[in-house]
Formats: C-alpha cells, sequence, structure tokens
C-alpha cells in the first residue's frame, strides 16, 4: 500500500480487506481473533475472514456455535483481530463490537455454504472435546452455524518498510473516520 494520505491509505485498507475473502492466497483472509475467557485470560485464534464491508464498518467470520470463541463472545462483545502480511510487512489491528448471529437469522448465509463447508458444523462431539483417537469424531451431528459480526471501531495499521515505518490509527466518531499518521 502506497503513503497517500491517512485517508486514503484507510480506504485502501478496507479495499484490501473486502477482497481478502474472495482470494485464497491471500494473507489478511486469516487474521487473528482476540476474545476474553471467562477466567479474564485472554483467547487469539486464527479465523478466515468471510466477508468485510466498509460501508457497514463490519468484518464476518463462521464459527461452530458451540465453541470457545463463541461462548467467550458471550462474555464479552469485545474483540480485536489482527492481520498480518508478511510479504508486505504489514500488519493491522482492528478493535470492535462482536454480534454473534445465528438461527434463523444465520440460515441464509449456511445455506450458501457448499455441503462439505456446512459438515463442518456438524461436527460431534462439540470443539474441544477430549477424543481416545484423532479422527474419533462424526460430522453427521444438528447444525451448529453462527456469524461473527464485528462492528469495526478502530483501525491500527503498521506498515514496517525502509527508510521508516508508517502508521496511522482511525477510530470512528459521529462524524465518520477520524485519526492519521502515528508514531510508529
Amino acid at each position: 500500500m502506497g503513503f497517500e494520505t491517512p485517508e486514503e491509505w484507510h480506504t485502501k485498507l478496507w479495499r484490501r480487506l473486502e477482497g481478502a475473502p474472495r482470494k485464497r492466497g491471500d494473507a489478511f483472509r486469516t487474521p487473528m481473533l482476540a476474545t476474553v475467557r471467562s477466567d479474564g485470560a485472554p483467547e487469539l485464534r486464527t479465523l478466515v475472514l468471510r466477508k468485510a464491508s466498509e460501508q457497514n464498518r463490519t468484518i464476518e467470520f463462521h464459527t461452530d456455535t458451540d465453541s470457545a470463541k463463541w461462548k467467550s463472545l458471550e462474555i464479552s462483545s469485545a474483540v480485536e483481530v489482527a492481520f498480518w502480511d508478511s510479504r508486505s510487512r504489514t500488519q493491522v489491528r482492528l478493535r470492535g463490537i462482536a454480534q454473534r448471529i445465528m438461527g434463523q437469522d444465520a440460515d441464509p448465509t449456511f445455506r450458501s455454504l457448499g455441503s462439505r463447508t456446512q459438515q463442518t458444523y456438524r461436527q460431534t462431539p462439540s470443539p474441544g472435546t477430549p477424543l481416545k483417537r484423532s479422527g474419533d469424531f462424526r460430522l453427521d451431528g444438528p447444525a451448529r452455524f453462527g456469524v461473527i459480526r464485528v462492528e469495526v471501531s478502530k483501525v491500527d495499521a503498521l506498515v514496517l518498510s525502509k527508510p521508516h515505518h508508517r502508521r496511522i490509527q482511525m477510530s470512528w466518531e459521529v462524524s465518520g473516520w477520524e485519526g492519521g499518521w502515528v508514531s510508529p
């Protein structure tokens, strides 16, 4: 990404996020989601970015509604999502509030998935359940599909470059995105 104005850079970043779900090799397709467990400890895991919208200020992921991450979002909906692209040496952190969408509200999204992908949300037993052997699970249970939609309120993007690193921070305010360059 070039170094125009912070606003132009911010717009380019959202374009990249919007395109990443359709590009298997894009490093921004598999960010890390940070949540907080019931005991206050942080949890971090990689997810596949399924959708991004600059207009709505949202990013979306799919998950099993019996997973630890889904349960963590019940405790606190505050999340941070970290993206890293080693080729461009770009780190992006998005902070926001996660909404859990399930049941009939998530059904249209679930039905749009391929049958093999749908099977992953029918795993029995639930994610994290101890197994006697590695493959001791089935993919024939009831669907436990949910959408995690994060409404982004803060963007912190850093590019490690020579001769100088570049960083912007933007926050959503009543009037729109505000912020600019900050010291890396």
